[in-house]
Formats: C-alpha cells, structure tokens, sequence
C-alpha cells in the first residue's frame, strides 16, 4: 500500500495530476476551504488516518470513497457537489469503539447541496450528522449501517431516498425534514430511540391521482418511536412492523391512507390528541398488546380492525361508529357473509365490546353490541327466527335497553284492559265505572290475581299475569346488568 500525506494529496488533485487513488495510505488532514474541483475524485481501498475539514468548496465532478477506511472526523460544510457523491462500502471509525459507544468521531455533512445522485450505503461507526443538508436527486441509504447516534435536520430530499435494509443502532432523529417524492424505509431496524417529529412526508407531490410512496414496511423499532406532529401527504405504509417500545403519533396528519397492516405494538401506542387521518385508517391484522390510545383521533374514511387483536384501546364508539369498515357497504356483501356471518363480522364487534368494557365505557359497549345485533337482524332470512329476535328485542331489549321491558309492560296492561273492559259486568262505552274496574284488575293482574267471580275476568287475569312474570323478571334483569358492573 502506498503512503502519501495530505497535503501531498490536495497539491496532485489541485493540479489534476491524479484523479484515482487505489490503495493508498493517506496520512495528515485533509483541509480544504473555499476551493473548486474540476476533475472527478475518486478513493478506493483506501486508509485515510486524519480528519476531512471541507468548507465553502464546490466539487464540479464526481466525488467517490469505495470501499475505504475513514479513522477521523469527516466534515463537509457549505459544500456543493455538482455530480454524483459516493460513500459505497465504506467503514467511518473503529468498530471495536463503536461497539462500547466510545467513539467520539463525528461524520457532518451541514449546509451543503447534492445536485445528483448521492450515496451513503456505508457503516458509520461515529456520530453521523446530517443538517440543513439539499438531496436533489435521489439518495441513498441502502443498507447502511449507523452504530451510533445519527441526526437528519432540516434536510430536504426533492428525490427519492431509500432507507431499505438500513440499521441504526443508536438514537435516530429525523427533525423537521421534508421528504417531496418516495421515502423507502422497508426492512429497516431501529436498535434505539427513533424521532420523526415536525417533518413532511411526499409534501404536495400528487401525480396523475396517486399519492407518493412513504414505507416502513417489515422495519423494527426496538426503542421509543415518535411521530410526533409530522405530516404524510401521502399515503403511508407501516407494513408488518414491530413496535417494542412506546409508538407516538400524537399530532400527526395523514392526508392519504395510513395502513398499518399486520404490525405489532409491543409497548403502548399513542394516537389521537389532534392526530387526523384524511384516508382509511388499517388497523386489520394488528396487535396491540398493551394498548393504545386512540381519543380525539380523527378519522376522514374508513377504520378497518378486522383480526385486529387488541384489549385496552382508548377510543369511544361515538368517533368510529360511522368509520367502521366491516364489509357490509353492499347488498352483495351481505348475501356473500349469510353463511359465514359469525366468522367475518362477530368477532370484530365482540371484541369491540369486550375493550369497551375492559376500559370502563359501558355504554360504548352497549351500543357496540346493539349494533351488531342490527346487523345480524339483517342477516336473519327464517321467520322463525325472525319471530325470536323480535321477543329478544321487545323483552329484554337485547338486555341493554332496561326501558324496553317497561314500554312492552304498558302495551300488555292496555291490550288486557281492554278485555277486562268489554267482559266487565256493567259494560258500557259511557260507563265510566266499567272503565275504571277494567283499568284496576289489568294493573292488578299484572303482578297479582284480582278478586272477582266473573269467570273471563279470572280467566284473562291469569293469563296477563303471566306474561307479567315475564316482563318484570326480564326488567329486573337488563336493569340489574345496567347497574350493577
């Protein structure tokens, strides 16, 4: 391997002596202030011992580390790089300091401008900073690998940035950056605390009516995830993601679909409190096993749970009634479910009722299952049947409506009346005492036997008493559900 110095180094590339370094072993610092570089640059397999310092420069050509090891501090700072900039396999500081977070090393690029394609797929084993930095062609992080702390501010990505297989080891801060085309984040892992608070996702980008493309589809968050108050103009995929720490998306907007298909929430998930979803909100498939707090979310289409898996969801049924997608839009999708009714729509309600209730939002839960017993009335096609659900409705409300009973009771004692009326021994249509004792024994019979030797009296009585049995235990009944719990 060849030895050069730095300066040596910065002397052959001002005079465009040599454009490609292969192997070379450059000790010393490397400074540069105020420069242009016409030629293309270009490192591979190299070792580069001191620090980089680029200030005020502007880089005409391509500029590219190939497989080459950084062990100082990298800063780039109000720097223009006018072709496409390479970071391609590289390593940024020392493994084994990296490992026991002992690495104080820092890798900057601030206040600087990528006018073409600009690559970083590297392991930074330092500090990696990124502020106020412009992509206008597309970046990239393709898998990419930061063992510390690494912080995007207020950068701008005008093209598409791609995060796919990338891993950050440490805290990961995405503050108050705009994203304007597709933001690719598949597969990626976060081993610590991840920010996205304050930025734009596809910021009024809308082509030929489709959203642009923002994923963290199958990716990992292993610390605290937050969210908070950024902003999707488009429509957001968390695919398949695990959450194992505390998810905040409080604040947050979402002008298109925010689907969250088949992701886990390890910890508590935070939503709602002025968070707004203009699309369909995708919960189907999701697993929520310590929560999530869902009040005061806005929702602007649909909210689809279906197989969700969830116990304690802070949300009331008011706010989700008129969202809740369960497949029942369409008469079609009515008569494809007859069959299999208690498999695709039941559960999703149940188990809707059973949060409501684990969270103490009993009437929630009331109305919940209300409504799901309209539903399944629709579905109901025997007359027997039929005849069944209506005495479910009538006696015991479906033992949620306590006044249901009451108001049967009074439409009994009246039907009765009137037998007792026309039966009575001094019937007359203007005998005001005939309609009087007709009232006393329906009210009587109601829950006694009245005293009277006229046999249809007796008869009709014993009758109403019996039905009266009924509808007060059934009263007693719903109303002791309704209060005792």
């Amino acid at each position: 391997m060849i030895v050069k110095l730095a300066s040596q180094m910065i002397n052959e590339i001002r005079s465009d002596q040599i454009e490609t370094y292969d192997s070379v072993l450059i000790t010393g610092d490397i400074v540069c202030s105020g420069e242009i570089f016409l030629c293309k640059i270009k490192f591979n397999k190299c070792i580069i011992k001191g620090d980089i310092r680029v200030s005020n420069c502007s880089f005409k050509d391509e500029l590219s580390f190939i497989d080459t090891y950084f062990e100082g501090n990298i800063l780039f700072n109000n720097v223009i790089f006018e072709k496409a900039s390479r970071f391609n396999n590289c390593q940024l500081g020392s493994y084994s300091l990296a490992y026991i977070n002992r690495n104080r090393k820092m890798f900057e690029i601030e206040k600087s401008l990528f006018k073409d394609e600009a690559n970083f797929s590297s392991d930074f084993c330092l500090i990696a900073g990124f502020k106020e930095v412009t992509f206008e062609k597309n970046a990239s992080f393709h898998g990419a690998k930061f063992f510390l702390s690494v912080l995007f501010i207020k950068c701008i990505f005008m093209n598409n940035a791609d995060y796919m297989f990338s891993e950050f080891k440490g805290d990961t801060l995405f503050d108050k950056v705009k994203f304007f085309n597709d933001a690719d984040f598949e597969e990626a892992r976060f081993g610590n605390d991840m920010g996205f608070e304050y930025s734009l996702a596809n910021n009024n980008r809308l082509e030929h009516g489709i959203f642009k493309k923002f994923a963290f589809s199958k990716s990992i968050f292993n610390g605290e995830t937050s969210f908070f108050r950024a902003k999707f103009f488009g429509n957001i995929r968390f695919h398949k993601i695990t959450f194992n720490g505390v998810c905040n998306f409080l604040g947050a907007k979402f002008v298109g679909d925010a689907v969250f298909h088949g992701s886990k929430f390890k910890s508590f998930a935070k939503f709602g409190a002025g968070s707004k979803i203009f699309g369909n909100l995708d919960f189907s498939e999701v697993i929520f096993q310590e929560g999530a707090y869902l009040h005061d979310l806005e929702i602007g289409m649909k909210l689809k749970l279906a197989r969700a898996q969830f116990e304690n969801l802070m949300i009331r049924w008011p706010s989700i009634r008129d969202h809740l997608e369960d497949n029942w839009n369409s008469e079609k999708e009515i008569i494809r479910l007859v069959e299999d009714f208690d498999k695709s729509i039941t559960p999703l309600y149940l188990s809707l009722i059973r949060n409501f209730n684990n969270i103490g939002f009993h009437d929630d839960a009331d109305e919940c299952y209300l409504e799901l017993r309209r539903k399944k009335k629709k579905n109901i096609r025997d007359k027997k049947s039929q005849i069944i659900d209506y005495f479910d409705y009538a006696l015991f409300g479906y033992g949620v409506l306590w006044y249901n009973p009451l108001v049967c009771g009074i439409f009994t004692m009246i039907f009765f009346l009137i037998f007792f009326f026309i039966f009575d021994d001094n019937c007359s249509i203007n005998n005001y005492k005939a309609f009087s004792n007709a009232t006393i024994n329906s009210l009587a019979s109601f829950v006694s036997s009245p005293k009277s030797d006229n046999i249809y009296i007796i008869l009709f009585s014993n009758i109403e008493r019996f039905f009266g049995y009924i509808i007060m235990s059934c009263f007693l009944v719903t109303l002791a559900k309704k209060r005792l719990r």
